[in-house]
């Protein structure tokens, strides 16, 4: 029971390999005074820069991730901080690691598998279930045979939810995507991977460690995963972005887990462990035209927004939908990711 400080976004991350992670507007604040809130609720202590804020006062939760940010914090009494941003190697972070706890990933994991290419060549290597795929550049000539024939979705190698994903159905389609590319967004690197055509379906997997449920405790020797949630209402074969389509209007946990999805959801498990992933991480996958399903995006910082905050009940996250489903409302999701901090 240490005392715990969020942290948000101030500033967007670094380009790195020729691609940038858009900036999300407000920066995760918004989930960040959810979490402080929630944890405030769990009787957890939680350093804030302004005394006793609102419920509602949102900038009053979270520090920025910058070093002055970071040094407040610690200054103000946070022996642990919540990493509730995007992290990368040269994060301020950094400098703090080994002197204080965290709690979310590490960055040096993160500033590598964030590249969704680099990802999707790591998955194929290790024989996890992955769509075909290419990586390219904003304005060259894309040469895919793939794209003759069948639907591809394109998307920014460090891309954020499904902001930037667009789907061509064809190579001109591709052609006219990658010649009109927001390089000052997105940066110049463009991934393109065959279309699924089948259900879309989220699995989140929380690291080994000491958990709690409403009356009992238990411990995880290895990584697990919440009950997965499938996704609904695509449109033009594509989630919308969360920030337009709240989650909880499009997705519902799934009532039964058939042999392919328990498969899928084992995949889950297995990816985080080899990858020891310190937080939780969200994968998303989608079932091609066999019924498999197929991992298409790793996520290392899911959204974790949740209900409690005045106008906040509609706002439950993915990964919230879950543990939910799993016997945990938001504020027992909360402590229990607090409780796997890491020095």
């Amino acid at each position: 029971m240490r005392p715990v400080a969020v942290l948000y976004q101030a500033a967007a991350a670094p380009k790195s390999g020729g691609a940038l992670k858009p900036l999300k507007p407000g920066g995760y604040r918004d989930s960040g005074a959810d979490i402080g809130y929630a944890l405030q609720c769990a009787n957890f202590p939680v350093v804030t820069p302004q005394p006793d804020p609102a419920p509602d006062q949102e900038e009053a939760w979270a520090f920025g991730d910058t070093a002055s940010g970071i040094a407040q914090a610690v200054e103000a009494g946070a022996e642990i901080l919540w990493a509730n941003t995007t992290l990368y190697s040269g994060h301020p972070i950094v400098r703090w690691l080994g002197r204080i706890s965290v709690i979310g990933q590490e960055p040096q994991m993160v500033d590598r598998f964030e590249d969704k290419w680099v990802m999707h060549q790591w998955l194929e290597k290790g024989g996890y279930p992955v769509p075909q795929a290419m990586r390219t550049e904003a304005f060259h000539e894309p040469h895919w045979t793939d794209c003759e024939n069948a639907p591809v979705i394109v998307k920014p190698v460090r891309g954020r939810g499904s902001q930037g994903v667009v789907r061509a159905d064809n190579l001109n389609d591709l052609r006219r995507i990658i010649q009109n590319w927001e390089v000052g967004t997105y940066g110049a690197a463009v991934m393109a991977e065959s279309y699924l055509p089948g259900q879309e379906v989220t699995v989140s997997v929380l690291p080994p460690g000491d958990y709690r449920g409403r009356k009992t405790r238990f411990i995880k020797d290895h990584h697990w995963a919440l009950p997965p949630v499938i996704r609904q209402g695509h449109v033009d074969g594509i989630m919308p972005y969360s920030g337009v389509a709240p989650v909880a209007g499009n997705s519902a946990v799934a009532n039964q887990v058939p042999q392919e999805l328990a498969n899928f959801v084992a995949q889950c498990e297995s990816l985080a462990d080899s990858l020891n992933t310190r937080g939780v991480v969200r994968v998303d996958g989608r079932q091609d035209g066999q019924g498999i399903f197929r991992m298409v995006d790793v996520n290392f910082k899911p959204n974790l927004s949740g209900p409690g905050r005045p106008g906040r009940d509609g706002q439950a996250s993915l990964v919230a939908m879950a543990a939910e489903a799993a016997g945990w409302p938001y504020p027992l999701l909360v402590e229990n990711l607090a409780r796997q901090c890491w020095v």
